[in-house]
């Protein structure tokens, strides 16, 4: 299970069952355990859907309804990996924090290393505040 920042406001959370596609807070395609791909039918911003295309990166992708898509999230065996998942957000983002104060009191908070550590907390933190399980 892994929670990575692609790019700003694009994150792929790895559930060991799918890949979870997120543009800005919103889960909107994923990667199947066959590699198939699925992308939500529901029409959100232009930018949206520029992040979801360049997320399957020219590869056909199945579109199905946003319920879908969130059902990956919510299912049985989801619902307690992210338990687990929120877990190790959790002290991730402790260590994230650590990291952050360190480069602040050495003078690099301008730093391009302080800039992606908060871009990081602040994906990290969202997490951990979604879905009460």
């Amino acid at each position: 299970m892994k929670l990575k920042l692609i790019d700003s406001n694009q994150t792929e959370l790895d559930l060991g069952f799918a890949q979870v596609f997120f543009s800005y807070e919103t889960p909107v395609a994923a990667r199947l355990t066959d590699g198939s791909l699925v992308r939500t039918a529901e029409r959100y911003s232009v930018t949206t859907t520029k992040h979801i295309n360049k997320w399957l990166n020219g590869c056909e992708a199945l579109t199905v309804s946003q319920y879908r898509i969130d059902c990956l999230l919510t299912s049985s065996s989801g619902g307690m990996m992210i338990k687990r998942l929120k877990k190790t957000a959790k002290a991730n983002l402790g260590d994230l924090t650590s990291q952050i104060i360190d480069l602040e009191l050495k003078g690099e908070e301008n730093s391009p290393q302080c800039k992606l550590l908060w871009d990081k907390a602040r994906c990290l933190t969202w997490f951990i505040r979604q879905r009460t399980l």
